[in-house]
């Protein structure tokens, strides 16, 4: 088998079909929506990641931890190292515009975003590192256009989340070679500003050999 990283699309909680799709490569990320259970979750924590979205399970103890996600989870933000490649910055979250329509804390968790203190210490993480591969489950602001074909929600014009603005505070300082993310269920691979956006439909995937 052909070593590569596997980056891998939405799932929505079909954990049988993502786990056989990761196991055919030598490392993955999923760009997040994995699950909100995840029975069955039985990959190899220290080479298959997860970067959570806004349908991921967010319950926390009395300390704030997050105690249902597996450890392939990598947390809020950060740099993942994967031998062969390099460093590849994560950044969780996202929001669900659906939300209202949700149950708090069976299928919605305000936790879906990261706090403003969180945000403004990923900004300046990233500012420093300058990736050059980037993983998030939404995308920045200008990007949504291109791959977006939701632009109505009951009524309303669809407003750019607080991550997506995030995301785009990230881009506008630094821009990575590469940039998958997930969200949008869409196939999608366009360069914008020198930088090659690839979206991941639901179980998609973009492989890299390393």
């Amino acid at each position: 088998m052909t070593k590569k990283i596997r980056f891998i699309g939405d799932v929505h909680g079909d954990i049988p079909n993502y786990v056989k799709i990761a196991n055919e490569a030598e490392y993955s990320i999923q760009v997040g929506d994995l699950a909100f259970d995840y029975s069955g979750m039985n990959l190899n924590p220290n080479k298959h990641f997860v970067v959570a979205g806004n349908h991921d399970n967010y319950e926390t103890d009395e300390d704030g931890k997050f105690i249902n996600q597996p450890s392939n989870f990598l947390g809020d933000y950060g740099l993942k190292e994967i031998p062969g490649l390099g460093d590849v910055f994560f950044l969780r979250g996202g929001y669900s515009i659906d939300q209202a329509d949700r149950t708090p804390k069976y299928n919605y968790w305000r936790e879906e975003e990261l706090s403003y203190q969180k945000m403004y210490e990923a900004i300046g993480f990233y500012q420093i590192h300058k990736p050059n591969f980037v993983v998030t489950h939404e995308c920045p602001v200008e990007v949504i256009d291109r791959v977006s074909t939701t632009k109505i929600w009951n009524g309303e014009p669809i407003k750019p989340s607080t991550t997506a603005k995030l995301l785009q505070v990230l881009f506008d300082s630094h821009k990575p070679k590469l940039w998958i993310h997930g969200h949008y269920h869409n196939s999608f691979d366009v360069v914008v500003k020198g930088t090659r956006f690839i979206c991941l439909p639901i179980l998609g995937y973009f492989d890299i050999e390393i």
